[in-house]
């Protein structure tokens, strides 16, 4: 879920900003994105619905609907890694 990716790649830039240990560990973005994009499909969901709310397009909110629906059978059998750092 694009989502997920870009709300983890977020907490990476905040991350390596402020922790060298945290860099040291994961000196590549995109590695840890694909590692621990899992990590925020939870709060990408939550988000997207969280926009069906909102006063946004229509065409907008089917998009956002349409992914909700396609992922939910996945969602179920989805498991992450909790950990950041490792």
């Amino acid at each position: 879920m694009e989502t997920a990716k870009e709300m983890i790649g977020s907490v990476y830039e905040d991350l390596a900003r402020g922790s060298n240990e945290f860099y040291a560990m994961w000196p590549d973005q995109d590695e840890f994105v694909r590692q621990k994009w899992g990590l925020m499909v939870a709060a990408a969901r939550t988000t997207l619905a969280a926009m069906l709310q909102s006063p946004i397009d229509e065409g907008q909110k089917n998009l956002i609907h349409e992914a909700l629906v396609l992922d939910a059978p996945l969602a179920k059998h989805r498991t992450a890694n909790t950990r950041l750092f490792v």
